[in-house]
């Protein structure tokens, strides 16, 4: 067995082993996951490309394009000093995910480094998505949505 495939196995062991609900998107390749956040239902998506395992949680909302310019400054303010992960934003139609990624290299992935990826995920999307939310909806600056939920 290839070492994508394992990847593949030790991550959709995980999800078994720990309930986690998840649809098979491209056999080996990719699951679909849904977590409940404190502020908002997102969905995971991870996927195995060789030796590489990226996790995604997208936000359950696209950035109106007349938005995307403050959003893309508050993604950036975010983005800078976070040790691990980054936000990103889709320009063409405004989807904004995270994304936390490891190259394991021919070692096998051990449980806690997928549970890392997966839940340092999940918990800065949930965080930093009032500030998205409130740049958006709101005349709030992305300096000050940020202090918000940094604080």
């Amino acid at each position: 067995m290839n070492q994508q495939w394992l990847l593949y196995d030790a991550v959709t062991d995980w999800c078994n082993r720990n309930d986690w609900y998840y649809e098979v998107l491209e056999e080996g390749e990719a699951i679909r996951c849904g977590f409940n956040g404190d502020n908002a239902r997102f969905i995971l998506l991870i996927s195995v490309h060789g030796e590489r395992v990226m996790v995604r949680s997208v936000a359950p909302i696209n950035v109106p394009s007349n938005k995307r310019p403050v959003i893309a400054e508050l993604l950036t303010r975010a983005n800078y000093g976070l040790a691990i992960g980054n936000f990103e934003m889709d320009y063409r139609d405004g989807e904004v995910s995270f994304k936390t990624s490891t190259t394991t290299g021919s070692e096998p992935m051990p449980d806690w480094l997928i549970q890392d990826l997966i839940f340092i995920n999940c918990l800065m999307m949930d965080k930093y998505f009032p500030a998205i939310m409130q740049t958006i909806y709101s005349e709030v600056d992305p300096v000050t949505a940020l202090a918000a939920v940094e604080s």
